[in-house]
């Protein structure tokens, strides 16, 4: 895609995660809403992922019993 039809948006989301990965780093994201937002953050080699997709806000007690009942794809990324 010519760099001109690239939105400046567009470009950070495109290629930050390419450099990251390149340099070694594990690329995650915040803010994931809906299972839309998915596919592309695989796509940009985004292992890491939080958001209401996965849960809302709560306690540390009720995390750990949540994160206890979650199988992680190591590998694959999102619990």
């Amino acid at each position: 895609m010519p760099s001109h039809a690239i939105e400046r948006g567009e470009f950070v989301l495109h290629y930050q995660p390419q450099i990251a990965v390149a340099s070694g780093a594990v690329v995650g994201a915040e803010g994931v809403e809906n299972a839309d937002m998915l596919e592309p953050l695989r796509i940009f080699q985004c292992v890491v992922a939080q958001g209401y997709q996965f849960a809302g806000p709560m306690p540390a007690e009720e995390f750990e019993r949540y994160l206890s009942g979650k199988r992680i794809l190591h590998g694959e990324g999102y619990a």
